[in-house]
């Protein structure tokens, strides 16, 4: 009797807070999919369910430790490791309850690496084997699982110039082709991160064709009594508009951040237009429906496909969709949406000597390609208004930090009033005294000036003759006036700052 597998309902996505996790995430719900995010960030975990408040009930949080680091890597590349279920799956077997079906996004990704074995290769590495322990353990409901590699998995940087010096001979890369690279090659310390980067690619999804092949190397599906089912997505580039949490512009994914600094150079904030290392590109959105495809199609098992538009692209191609789309620069000739190369770029050719087959994955997996433009245009637009919001919220942190420290100011201007006041007053109260005690009987200035100034003007109404006695109450008169003109001039000063400094805010203290 045909044993069919059970319908896929629910998914767990790792790397669900990532650029290319949380459109899967997106797209999973939007067919109707109960979404497991899988993350060790609870934070950003937190943040992408919240943004979501129409899935509530389609989605779920599963935190998880950093089960990439549980094994150690081979001492060479081995070929496939046998596992056994109940080993330590980082928390994985338990946010697996219920799945049947995983797509595997998270895989590190940096350039910025002090050990590239221990950063790069080994965590990729090793997150497929722990996953892959987990879905196979007895009590594993996971019966597909979708991988996320990369074209770094498949190209070979050195055949282009090996096969095809000239660039006479155009061939095309295939889900066929291996990246020729050895573990060796890849971990040693004179090799730079974006090889090792290539290398981790590689064989983190050997890895995964190692656990699942078995029979003298022919697939066995599901049905067939296989421990899961494996379909591998290799995209090259991949950009477009985010929709993972993102705190401010500097945290956009690599991709992303190439394509803000060509709008960059364009509006004249500094830099030089990026190099793209390969002509081929995807768009994120496509790439995501690209992956649940290759989760429900039941013809794709055992599949390896390249998910890469018909166009090809360069920095100076993004430079001139920026240009018109800003409508700066010179009015430089466009392909459609659509049309295939060759595409100059300003400044920067395209490298035309090999091609990349994204057509077998349209075709087996029923996708549609988005245009180069429609890709930049959406991102640019969207992290524009992200800087138009980061610099509304850098002027109102600048607002309220003045007015505090104008508060600040404020209280230093009354402590200097009263100071000053203060020291008006008690000049006058001075020149009173020397007055008194200028027309005391002896006719003397140097009358005992430590003694307070009430018994001075006690002894003042005591003094009989009348010159005195007019010449005493004209002074304190004149003190008092004297007073009273300070005291008008400061607060009038003091209101007019205070009036100046509040004329921002409105009844309620908050800002107009």
């Amino acid at each position: 009797m045909e044993t069919k597998p059970p319908p896929i309902t629910n998914v767990l996505v790792t790397g669900s807070t990532g650029f290319i996790g949380a459109h899967v995430v997106d797209t999973l719900l939007a067919r109707g999919f109960s979404v497991r995010c899988a993350t060790r960030s609870r934070k950003k975990g937190g943040a992408l369910i919240a943004a979501r408040p129409k899935y509530k009930d389609k989605l779920s949080l599963a935190i998880l430790d950093d089960f990439s680091s549980e094994s150690k890597g081979p001492e060479g590349w081995g070929g496939p490791v046998e596992y056994e279920a109940g080993n330590g799956y980082g928390g994985l077997e338990d946010a697996l309850n219920g799945c049947q079906g995983v797509v595997h996004c998270a895989s590190p990704f940096t350039y910025d690496t002090e050990d590239n074995e221990k950063e790069l290769i080994l965590p990729a590495i090793n997150g497929v084997r722990v996953l892959l322990g987990a879905c196979s353990s007895p009590k594993s409901t996971v019966q597909r699982i979708v991988l996320t590699s990369s074209f770094a998995s498949i190209i070979d940087v050195e055949r282009h110039d090996r096969l095809n010096p000239k660039g006479d001979e155009y061939f095309t890369y295939t889900a066929e082709d291996w990246n020729p690279l050895t573990y060796e090659e890849a971990a040693a310390e004179y090799t730079s991160a974006v090889v090792a980067y290539r290398g981790s690619k590689k064989f983190a999804e050997s890895e995964a064709w190692g656990y699942v092949n078995r029979n003298g190397g022919r697939y066995r599906t599901w049905e067939e009594g296989g421990n899961v089912e494996l379909v591998v997505i290799c995209p090259p580039m991949t950009f477009g508009p985010v929709v993972h949490p993102v705190d401010s512009i500097g945290q956009l994914n690599e991709s992303n951040k190439m394509l803000w600094q060509v709008r960059n150079v364009l509006m004249g904030k500094g830099g030089e237009l990026p190099i793209s290392r390969v002509p081929f590109w995807v768009d994120v959105r496509d790439l995501a429906v690209a992956h649940v495809e290759a989760l429900v199609r039941p013809k794709v098992v055992g599949s390896r496909f390249v998910v890469s538009s018909p166009q090809r692209f360069s920095y100076g191609v993004a430079a001139e969709v920026i240009a018109k789309m800003k409508k700066t620069g010179d009015d430089f000739d466009m392909w459609e949406d659509g049309d295939e190369g060759p595409v100059w770029g300003k400044g920067q050719e395209i490298d035309m000597r090999y091609g990349l087959d994204g057509v077998t994955a349209e075709k087996e997996l029923g996708i549609t390609y988005r245009g180069f433009r429609e890709c930049v245009e959406d991102l640019i637009g969207q992290v524009e208004g992200m800087e138009h919001e980061e610099v509304e919220k850098k002027g109102e942190v600048l607002e309220a930090e003045e007015f505090w420290s104008s508060r600040d100011v404020d209280q230093q201007l009354i402590l200097e009033m009263e100071s000053r006041e203060k020291e008006e007053i008690d000049a006058a109260e001075l020149g009173v005294r020397y007055l008194h005690q200028g027309h005391n009987e002896e006719g003397s200035l140097d009358g005992d000036l430590t003694r307070p100034l009430e018994v001075d003007i006690k002894e003042a109404e005591t003094w009989e003759e009348p010159r005195n006695e007019a010449m005493e109450q004209m002074a304190v008169k004149q003190m008092e006036q004297r007073q009273e003109a300070i005291h008008a001039d400061e607060q009038h000063w003091l209101e007019r700052e205070l009036d100046a400094r509040m004329g921002e805010l409105d009844s309620t203290g908050n800002w107009k």
